[in-house]
């Protein structure tokens, strides 16, 4: 597997957060069930069917939140509960995740030893998961992770 170099756009995201996801990544796939009943309340969505895992950084810290939600327009204000997270414009390594969910740590190592072996810089920025739910739910599921390069 080899990433992809790709120039995204800023985009912002509103969702709901895992504090301490790193820690806890049991708990990702209920942030991504208690979000469903809450995204009719998010206004200003740009691609609805397209939802977000953002692994939210604070500061220069690694990541340690994980927000799971939609893309809104600019400046739109996140509902009482849920929160706001920008994802700013720049370069990105890019790598599909293909296959069981279970198995997407296999493709973040893959994404890391790529930065290790080429010596390309990170960015302390967030780092995005990008899910297609039009795309029928299979064992060939597939969605890009984006992660920051200098």
């Amino acid at each position: 597997m080899q990433p992809e170099i790709a120039h995204r756009e800023a985009l912002d995201v509103i969702g709901m957060e895992l504090p301490l996801a790193t820690e806890r990544p049991y708990l990702i796939m209920y942030a991504w069930i208690a979000l469903a009943p809450r995204l009719g309340e998010v206004r200003g969505q740009v691609r609805p069917a397209t939802l977000y895992g953002v692994w939210n950084h604070h500061d220069d810290s690694p990541p340690s939140s994980y927000v799971v939600g939609v893309e809104v327009r600019p400046g739109t204000p996140a509902p009482p509960g849920l929160l706001s997270v920008h994802v700013p414009a720049g370069r990105y390594a890019v790598l599909r995740h293909r296959g069981n969910i279970g198995r997407i740590g296999e493709t973040f190592r893959a994404l890391e030893e790529w930065f290790e072996q080429t010596g390309t810089p990170h960015v302390a920025a967030p780092v995005l998961e990008e899910y297609d739910t039009r795309q029928p739910l299979s064992d060939g599921y597939a969605f890009p992770i984006w992660m920051p390069t200098g």
